[in-house]
């Protein structure tokens, strides 16, 4: 999967989509250990082995790996904080809707969630949507996935609405993208 000079960033890549293969939240250590890096590795002999773990540290050490105790086994998951940075790799990808769609975020968070609701608007703010109304943001680019995604990530889906708008919208100018 990797010549002998991969990245941590390789090395996240690779985890998320072993993740994304077994469809699973967390997987255990040992068959973490025994498939992963053998996947990972391959028929690669240029790989070292040592190398490859301490990436595999350095992402747990940044956040983006978690390991839990379950009964005896040892368990490793994606964090939120990876989790998030997927998705806004995602965005960063995304693409213009086509003709004049808009997709529409509107949202009311309680107040014992404000943490998330202010996290939710600072996220929108910062990927290119426009503000409408206070907890109404709007964007021209096809996120619909990665949108839903990061909602139930947050658990939020019961305060939250996601439209996808044919036609025009009265809204400030939206701004490029790049």
């Amino acid at each position: 999967m990797f010549g002998p000079f991969y990245t941590t960033t390789d090395v996240f890549i690779g985890l998320v989509e072993f993740f994304k293969d077994k469809k699973k939240q967390y997987v255990e250590k040992k068959f973490f250990r025994e498939v992963y890096l053998d996947q990972l590795v391959g028929d690669n002999e240029n790989i070292d082995r040592q190398k490859l773990g301490q990436r595999l540290w350095q992402l747990k050490r940044s956040g983006f790996i978690a390991e839990f105790k379950k009964g005896e086994k040892l368990y490793l998951c994606l964090t939120s904080k990876a989790k998030l940075a997927i998705i806004e790799k995602e965005f960063e990808k995304a693409k213009k809707m086509k003709g004049k769609q808009y997709l529409v975020v509107a949202f009311d968070i309680p107040e014992d969630r404000k943490v998330v609701r202010d996290t939710l608007r600072r996220f929108l703010k910062e990927h290119q949507f426009v503000q409408m109304q206070k907890s109404v943001w709007a964007t021209s680019y096809d996120v619909y996935g990665q949108l839903s995604r990061l909602i139930k990530e947050n658990e939020v889906q019961d305060w939250t609405n996601i439209f996808i708008v044919k036609g025009s919208l009265i809204v400030p100018k939206f701004k490029s993208k790049h």
